[in-house]
């Protein structure tokens, strides 16, 4: 497969969404991974592995597309309630 965007949880079963983002970087550097998850405590980590954005799931459908876009386009994104304190 070749996908342009991956949204990736970060708790899975057997490997965590942090370190499956380090992975499919290395395999998939094109490609833009966006956590997409519960858990607002890993957003450092998410863009050292490699992700191009950080959502939180409580984000609208609206809001969620056009971050997904604006990924394909290469900009870094963030859900709405997260900004610049968060790092």
């Amino acid at each position: 497969l070749g996908p342009s965007v991956i949204l990736m949880d970060i708790k899975m079963p057997g490997m965590d969404g942090i370190e499956l983002t380090r992975q499919l970087k290395r395999k998939l550097p094109e490609c833009k991974i966006l956590i997409f998850t519960l858990h607002s405590d890993y957003l450092s980590q998410a863009f050292k592995a490699g992700a191009s954005g950080y959502l939180l799931k409580d984000i609208r459908r609206s809001e969620l597309t056009r971050l997904i876009r604006q990924a394909l386009k290469g900009d870094t994104v963030l859900s709405k309630n997260l900004g610049p304190a968060a790092f």
